[in-house]
């Protein structure tokens, strides 16, 4: 199943999970920041699953809070950041470990739904 989180014509997020092999899930994980784009693979245990979809939940009821997607073989990161009433969030991390040929780090703003959207993804594999 493949999701395409489109903020705007020079922010995207596309995530697609590959496979599922004893209690953990790779996801592949795109994406563009403004001319940049950027493709990994995220492998994550389903305990962490678990916990980003319970932060993802409680960042958008909230607005507060800090979500940190890391990959279990690399140095990759997806970090997520909502710090005020405004719903005004960041997200940040890299795409690529360092040790790769090429890897991409990037920042943007945008806003709180796309907690929700997040949500939605990693919900349906977790436990």
């Amino acid at each position: 199943m493949e999701y395409n989180i489109i903020f705007s014509a020079e922010k995207e997020l596309y995530i697609e999970h590959l496979y599922t092999i004893e209690g953990y899930s790779t996801f592949k994980i795109k994406v563009k920041s403004g001319e940049f784009k950027g493709a990994t693979n995220f492998c994550l245990s389903q305990n962490n699953i678990d916990t980003i979809t319970n932060i993802l939940s409680n960042m958008y009821n909230m607005l507060e809070g800090v979500c940190e997607i890391e990959d279990n073989d690399s140095d990759s990161v997806l970090s997520l950041c909502i710090n005020n009433k405004l719903g005004h969030l960041v997200v940040h991390g890299q795409i690529g470990g360092s040790h790769e040929t090429h890897n991409m780090k990037f920042e943007f703003l945008t806003d709180q739904t796309v907690l929700e959207s997040l949500k939605k993804v990693f919900d349906i594999y977790k436990s």
